[in-house]
């Protein structure tokens, strides 16, 4: 069921990214933001403490800036050579500021942590030793470039900002590592969740052929999905109604459900033009029962739902029905893998009614197959029993006829004169299957005074239906030479 509404904006969620891809996206955001940090604490204690080893301070935090920039909107993800060059950057600028030991330390640990998030392999590792390298270095090395010798107040100042920095960005990459591990190893665990659904709905809808496979699998679906009820219609055409939503099955969370989504609820397609245009060009349809409150698309009030999606089902490129999911959270967004969800169920319903369509037809075909071969062979032998040596026997070829009909009687009578002038059937041969009392025995007989509208239809070629000994009989006429000879008759 379905809303006359347009569809509304609808927010999902999408897909997450591969755990390593999201971190280097993260990290180069991280860099950018530090890169801009350290030039402007550069600049701004470049001038204050008129420091002219700032000066390369600043260059370099404007260079990595500028390079972060570059890798995001590439998507640049070998990490090794930008790690490299940010090392020897990094070091550059310790030595340049004569940066302490203590906040020295710091740096290398955030490199080394770096590598040790996004280090694709043990080959990785000699950066990490290029780090430590690179940061004994930085605190060994005398300042050559401040020609001040580096006063204890700048090395203070250094020592802060190059703390300040990197302690935030080593936090950062243990807080982003964390949380993006975190929803990957939970995007993993809710693939395999919607896999084991999809199975179960699977295995419902194409291996089993109870009655209850269709519940079976809404309930496999609505599990996994977390929502109120998940339901099925399928179109049907009502004399009153025209094209009408019918639900054939749901599968609820509770003992209680909305008597909307009650099985052979009907609902015309004509009180939903906005949903049926949706539906059968493809689309699925979206809708928050508040925004119908009053019209044939409202499921509020007790029992309410408050939100609706709805897929469709095509079969054969026709649009044949609707897989619903509903629920009473308002708030709820609908996400991408409800989606992916819901059309795989689709599918699976179309699947499984196309099946139970092809055994209907199989069946009928078989049946049809069978029946045509049983009278066939039922003319095959009425016809040696009338062609044999003892043609004058008739009983062989009416038996044959009536096991091949499925009848209970087969009699063929000889028209003659009656005394009054009327047509007299007179029975010559009879059978009737075993534990039957036959109604024209052989040498019974009967006037055509008695039964007018059966001696008109014999007369004109025609077969009669009557009722005769209140058992139903169906008289066919024979004709030799151009006269009325007799008849053939069915009980």
């Amino acid at each position: 069921m379905t809303a006359t509404l347009p569809r509304p904006h609808v927010e999902m969620d999408s897909p997450p990214q591969p755990t390593r891809a999201a971190v280097i996206t993260r990290w180069h955001e991280l860099r950018r933001i530090a890169g801009a940090i350290t030039f402007g604490l550069g600049l701004i204690s470049g001038i204050v403490l008129a420091w002219p080893a700032m000066i390369i301070v600043t260059v370099l935090g404007a260079g990595v800036a500028v390079d972060a920039t570059l890798a995001i909107r590439s998507g640049r993800v070998n990490v090794g050579p930008t790690l490299m060059a940010d090392i020897t950057f990094t070091g550059v600028g310790l030595i340049a500021a004569s940066v302490p030991p203590a906040a020295i330390g710091m740096v290398v640990a955030y490199f080394v942590l770096v590598l040790a998030v996004l280090g694709s392999s043990v080959n990785a590792w000699p950066i990490g030793l290029y780090a430590v390298v690179v940061g004994v270095a930085a605190s060994i090395e005398p300042t050559y470039i401040d020609t001040t010798g580096g006063s204890v107040e700048r090395s203070l100042v250094s020592g802060i900002i190059v703390t300040a920095v990197f302690g935030v960005l080593t936090i950062a990459m243990v807080r982003e590592f964390t949380s993006v591990y975190r929803k990957g190893t939970e995007s993993s665990d809710r693939r395999l969740e919607i896999a084991d659904a999809i199975a179960s709905a699977a295995t419902a809808l194409v291996a089993q052929d109870d009655a209850g496979s269709l519940a079976s699998a809404l309930e496999a679906i609505r599990g996994t999905m977390g929502v109120g009820v998940v339901f099925v219609e399928r179109n049907v055409d009502d004399p009153d109604l025209g094209l009408t939503a019918m639900v054939v099955e749901r599968a609820s969370g509770g003992s209680h459900v909305h008597p909307s989504v009650d099985r052979q609820t009907k609902v015309p397609w004509s009180a939903m033009p906005g949903a049926r245009s949706h539906l059968e060009g493809g689309a699925p349809f979206f809708y928050r029962v508040e925004e119908v409150r009053g019209t044939q698309g409202d499921r509020g009030g007790d029992l309410g739902l408050r939100v609706e999606v709805n897929v469709p089902i095509s079969l054969r490129g026709s649009w044949v029905g609707v897989v619903g999911a509903a629920d009473e959270d308002g708030d709820r967004i609908w996400r991408t893998d409800d989606l992916v969800l819901l059309r795989t169920l689709a599918d699976l319903t179309a699947a499984h009614w196309q099946r139970e369509a092809d055994g209907k037809i199989r069946d009928t075909l078989i049946g049809s197959l069978d029946g045509r071969l049983r009278h066939v062979e039922a003319i095959a032998q009425a016809s040696r029993s009338l062609l044999g040596e003892h043609a004058i026997d008739l009983e062989p070829a009416i038996r044959s006829i009536g096991i091949a009909a499925g009848i209970d009687e087969v009699f063929v009578t000889a028209t003659s004169a009656g005394g009054e002038g009327a047509p007299t059937a007179e029975v010559v041969a009879s059978w009737s299957t075993h534990g039957i009392n036959p109604v024209a025995p052989v040498g019974s007989s009967w006037d055509y005074a008695d039964d007018v509208p059966a001696r008109h239809a014999l007369q004109r070629g025609e077969i009669n239906e009557g009722i005769q000994s209140s058992r139903p009989r169906m008289v066919a006429g024979s004709e030799s030479g151009g006269k009325w000879f007799g008849s053939l008759g069915y009980v």
